[in-house]
């Protein structure tokens, strides 16, 4: 007999997660309230791979957040704050790349708005220290998005620069340990210039 899993998470003032199991006899399911503080927690994201579940989201009351299942969403680990300061932190993205977490998200410590990197390499039990990819420049970053093939890792956003604005690629050849500077790859006049989304061929490596 088929069993069908179903998985549901979303926001609703908190990050709950849905866990039920299907079939023909009987139906059950589990609610979890991922976030489980008293701050707003929205924009949730999440990855299914083999019985891993991971999830990231932002919190209005201190930033993004990630937490991971090891028994396909029956059970969660300890919460993580990526973010971890003062400053305004949200809209993360991220990909699982075999034992790899990669992590960007926006941030407006400095007052601008920048893109910030976060990555582990045991599958998500811990992280290692946060990198700026847009320190370098004046503009502000948004929607940050992050790609990975092998031991490429490539960063793209929208920069709101005034004079070099545009869509930026940031590139990694070491899994995340360090960065090329970044290039322009769409100029502020363009009209795809702005909410950069991009994939990458798993199979090629050509970027789309």
């Amino acid at each position: 007999m088929k069993t069908i899993y179903i998985l549901i998470c979303f926001s609703f003032l908190f990050i709950g997660f849905f866990y039920s199991i299907s079939n023909a006899f009987s139906q059950e399911g589990t609610l979890t309230n991922l976030s489980n503080n008293d701050g707003t927690s929205y924009d949730p994201h999440f990855i299914i791979s083999g019985k891993y579940v991971y999830v990231v989201w932002t919190d209005k009351s201190s930033g993004n957040y990630f937490k991971k299942s090891s028994d396909g969403g029956k059970t969660f680990e300890s919460t993580i704050n990526l973010s971890n300061n003062d400053g305004t932190s949200y809209d993360p993205h991220f990909i699982i790349s075999g034992k790899y977490v990669y992590v960007v998200w926006t941030d407006l410590s400095s007052g601008n708005g920048d893109i910030y990197f976060k990555k582990s390499s045991d599958g998500g039990n811990n992280f290692e220290i946060t990198k700026n990819l847009s320190n370098e420049l004046n503009g502000t970053g948004k929607s940050a998005k992050v790609l990975s093939l092998k031991n490429l890792v490539l960063v793209t956003w929208d920069d709101d620069s005034e004079l070099n604005g545009g869509i930026r690629m940031k590139g990694s050849l070491d899994n995340g340990n360090s960065f090329t500077i970044s290039k322009i790859i769409g100029q502020k006049g363009d009209i795809s210039a702005s909410s950069p989304d991009a994939l990458l061929n798993q199979i090629n490596g050509h970027l789309y």
